[in-house]
């Protein structure tokens, strides 16, 4: 989907509507359902609570018709809640749906580690044993050598070669590799987050010895504990396609355009779902190894982060039902905001 309004095909850069609804509800702002992580609602406040309403709802009842410029605009945010955790009206949309690049500032660090893994496989490809190097201490203390960067300048010319260009054109190869590597630090930077769900992994297993003479607590623990194998092997498998994907380097370079629309593809899919991971990692960095009542609290909170996520479809949909009262599709998910006063989710 491209970021047009229905205003004579413009470019949309903030999130703004024409219905007078969007301006007349207090604290309006768009994000995915607690209760259904794949659903963008519209949430507005009534007393204590905090209520959801569905996008198709809103255009049912408010009678927003289908390729109307609010309508178009409402697509356009679901979109941007795949980068963003919440967006209000006058926010801006998000960078990947206006110019596909990252809406988070890719740091130097990861610029230079991208850039230091491109060259080292041209090194490597160049001596008959190409090699993708992922560890940050190996990668920066090889790159540093040297005899590594003899092994890379030589490497350019050979590239050149292999690519259909003049001999010795090193610099166009090097614009190659600089444009690879401004898109792979975006997979860095990710990489970096994957580590928070490791150390989230690693701490709930620490807890689980810590209270394991607790029988009711373990029952808590353990199906946490398989939610959160069954995250870091999805995410890690994710990591080993894009590796495998980007591990031939002059397949790399001679197939550019293509490769970067993989790698933003594979970014804009894994942005999306460690997206929500943040708070996740912000309170388990706090977290100390032993038995008590708070750590019981969050391993709580964690397993209704989880359990929509990574639970078999049909086992989290009849739990869902089970812990709704009447069947409604009220989310019981509680949690402290507002100072302390705890706040309800209602789907409308």
């Amino acid at each position: 989907m491209t970021a047009d309004t229905a205003k004579g095909g413009t470019q949309a850069e903030a999130v703004s509507f024409e219905h007078k609804l969007f301006s007349s509800m207090e604290n309006l702002h768009f994000r995915l359902s607690v209760q259904n992580p794949d659903q963008p609602v519209m949430m507005v406040t009534f007393g204590e609570n905090e209520v959801a309403l569905p996008f198709d709802g809103i255009r049912k009842e408010f009678a927003i018709e289908e390729g109307s410029a609010d309508d178009h605009m409402l697509k356009l945010v679901a979109e941007g809640l795949n980068f963003v955790v919440l967006l209000r009206p006058g926010d801006p949309i998000p960078a990947e749906l206006l110019t596909g690049a990252p809406s988070a500032e890719i740091s130097p660090d990861h610029r230079l580690i991208a850039f230091q893994r491109l060259t080292l496989q041209l090194a490597t490809w160049v001596s008959g044993d190409e090699s993708l190097i992922t560890d940050r201490e190996q990668l920066a203390q090889i790159a540093e050598d040297p005899e590594t960067k003899k092994r890379i300048n030589n490497a350019m010319g050979e590239a050149a070669a292999q690519l259909g260009l003049e001999p010795g054109d090193k610099d166009k190869v090097l614009q190659l590799i600089e444009r690879l590597a401004d898109d792979l630090a975006a997979i860095e930077a990710l990489r970096d987050r994957f580590v928070g769900i490791k150390a989230m992994d690693e701490k709930i297993q620490g807890l689980r010895g810590a209270m394991k003479s607790q029988q009711i607590v373990m029952e808590l623990i353990d199906p946490v504990a398989r939610l959160m194998t069954e995250a870091t092997k999805k995410f890690g498998a994710d990591f080993e396609q894009i590796d495998a994907q980007t591990g031939e380097i002059i397949a790399l370079l001679k197939n550019i355009d293509s490769q970067v629309r993989f790698i933003r593809e594979q970014r804009n899919d894994l942005h999306h779902r460690l997206l929500a991971w943040d708070e996740m990692f912000e309170a388990w960095d706090k977290v100390k190894i032993e038995d008590s009542e708070a750590n019981v609290r969050l391993l709580r909170e964690t397993y209704r982060f989880l359990a929509p996520r990574f639970m078999p479809v049909d086992e989290w949909s009849l739990r869902s039902k089970l812990q709704t009262a009447g069947g409604t599709e009220v989310d019981q998910r509680r949690s402290e905001t507002n100072h302390g006063l705890a706040k309800t989710e209602v789907i409308w």
